[in-house]
């Protein structure tokens, strides 16, 4: 599992919250609370690039 989590990350981490397909997003538990982390999480790198 530990090998599936970090390839999704990587992977998630390249091609961004559009790559992943929906149904993965919406057959999870708490989906909305997982989509304002990431947007959280987007807002916060962007802010690290921007000098």
């Amino acid at each position: 599992m530990s090998r599936a989590m970090l390839t999704g990350a990587l992977v998630g981490a390249q091609v961004g919250l559009e790559g992943i397909p929906r149904r993965f997003i919406t057959g999870l538990g708490d989906a909305q609370r997982y989509l304002a982390l990431a947007a959280e999480l987007e807002q916060s790198a962007v802010r690290r690039e921007t000098p």
